[in-house]
């Protein structure tokens, strides 16, 4: 069975539309969040770091929204895990490829 919350990822996913910056990165914000939501904080943490990779890499900046909801990810997933091991699966997510951060922000990721 289909739930709210699958729909919502495959939103995410799925909806690659491209920000007013013309990249497919609009909707990748949101893979962080969702994860935190569902209490994949590990998720959260790597997502976070594939997120800001993908942006640096092609020199863009997060809207005052997105970094919010970045923050806030960060912040569950550390109280979650404790700072050093999230700041360890950051670094970790940096080095996702666009696939695995799919599957991971779909929970099919070990």
């Amino acid at each position: 069975a289909t739930t709210s919350s699958d729909v919502a990822i495959a939103g995410s996913i799925g909806g690659r539309q491209k920000s007013h910056k013309g990249s497919i990165c609009g909707r990748r914000t949101q893979y962080c969040s969702l994860a935190a939501a569902e209490l994949r904080f590990d998720a959260a943490a790597r997502l976070l770091g594939y997120v800001r990779q993908s942006y640096e890499s092609r020199g863009m900046t997060f809207e005052p929204d997105e970094e919010a909801g970045l923050a806030r990810g960060l912040a569950t997933a550390g109280a979650a895990l404790g700072a050093e091991l999230v700041q360890m699966l950051v670094q970790q997510g940096r080095l996702l490829g666009d696939d695995a951060a799919e599957l991971l922000a779909a929970g099919d990721a070990p």
